[in-house]
């Protein structure tokens, strides 16, 4: 997330005023630097890995082999996702159980459209079959490796946004059939 430095950060609840050793302490654990990093934001390496892939499709550049080898990659990256608890929000609480620090952070379904939304688009722009077809492919591999009903939703949402794109951008019949093959092995993985 990109924060102004002179913004609102933090909202504190508390009966009264502050002690100054608290303020500074609370100041102190927030850093904001002038660019994101990969430990502080999960999105951040995804949206570098998806610029790369962008910038493939792009019609001076035209390197469909290297826009293909980023939606595997953040394939691989997706599915590590899997095992984790990526809620919406984190909640840091005391001894007694009360919540002190609740903080934003990505979701799976955030991490899924960041991978995807750009990479599909500039394929479909770019009439890039093959990415469309890779694209259909790896979205049906994660549909099997899926560990929960939301993740299955947030992957079969991004394959049939695929599959509009593609119905849109494939013009010629067996660039179709190629992509219709993948879009059915997909589905058949997602119920399986």
């Amino acid at each position: 997330m990109y924060l102004l430095p002179a913004g609102e950060h933090l909202e504190i609840r508390h009966r009264g005023a502050l002690p100054p050793e608290v303020v500074g302490s609370l100041q102190s654990a927030v850093i904001i630097g002038r660019q994101r990093t990969p430990t502080q934001d999960v999105e951040y390496s995804v949206r570098q890995l998806v610029e790369i892939g962008v910038r493939a499709l792009s019609p001076g550049i035209n390197d469909p082999f290297t826009a293909i080898s980023v939606v595997h990659r953040l394939a691989e990256g997706i599915e590590r996702l899997m095992d984790r608890d990526l809620a919406a929000y984190h909640a840091a609480r005391d001894s007694r159980d009360v919540v002190r620090v609740r903080g934003q952070r990505s979701t799976f379904p955030g991490v899924v459209d960041a991978a995807y939304n750009q990479m599909r688009q500039a394929a479909a722009n770019g009439r890039q079959t093959a990415v469309l077809v890779a694209l259909a492919s790896v979205l049906g591999q994660l549909s099997v490796a899926a560990r929960s009903p939301d993740q299955l939703d947030a992957i079969t949402e991004h394959l049939e946004k695929v599959s509009r794109a593609a119905a849109n951008a494939i013009e010629g019949p067996m660039d179709r059939a190629d992509f219709e093959a993948a879009h059915a092995a997909a589905l058949r993985n997602g119920r399986g």
